[in-house]
């Protein structure tokens, strides 16, 4: 179901990557280009190899189709364990991956296509969990704890990974009447 019309709808494209999410912004590292001796910021290596490994499992998904080239509406669900990243961040990687440009998989012509993120959210794994504060965010330490939970900071059950689906984008035409919206400016 398209998360934009709440109508029944096919995605154009539905994967799970069994990646934990990964943000592309933190840990940069400063780099000097051999050719120009210009520096430039390049990502992590944890977040290199991740590209790497999401990359190939993308193409290997997408299995050669032609290009997402239409409008989209993009449903992505994060499942990650540890400290609370940023939503709009989680999206960059993702939206990276899935694009032509920067060696990504190609499933889209551009992440520009991408229309609205309806439906999307963040999933800690250690919701629900006695030993995890939900206030603080923090998983409670002792060694009472310990004993219980050998993976400490890792659901056993819950596997981190990230789910896409892609849907052709159509606009929700509500009326404003309906709604008693104005647009700016008024009537």
């Amino acid at each position: 179901m398209s998360p934009v019309t709440g109508i029944e709808a096919t995605p154009l494209f539905k994967f799970t990557l069994l990646i934990p999410p990964c943000i592309k912004k933190n840990g940069m590292n400063i780099a000097i280009n051999k050719r120009t001796n210009v520096p430039f910021l390049l990502p992590n290596k944890k977040y290199r190899e991740n590209t790497k490994e999401a990359v190939f499992l993308l193409k290997k998904a997408w299995n050669g189709r032609p290009v997402i080239t239409c409008k989209i509406q993009a449903k992505f669900t994060f499942y990650y364990s540890g400290k609370h990243p940023d939503l709009s961040n989680l999206y960059e990687s993702i939206q990276d991956w899935l694009g032509t440009k920067h060696n990504g998989a190609g499933v889209i012509e551009d992440d520009t296509l991408i229309q609205s993120h309806d439906g999307s959210r963040k999933i800690h794994l250690c919701t629900g969990c006695p030993w995890y504060n939900e206030e603080t965010g923090k998983r409670l330490k002792s060694k009472k704890h310990e004993a219980r939970c050998p993976d400490v900071g890792k659901c056993p059950k819950v596997i981190p990974r990230m789910e896409i689906e892609l849907y052709e984008f159509t606009e929700a035409k509500v009326s404003m009447k309906k709604t008693g919206m104005l647009p700016l400016g008024g009537l």
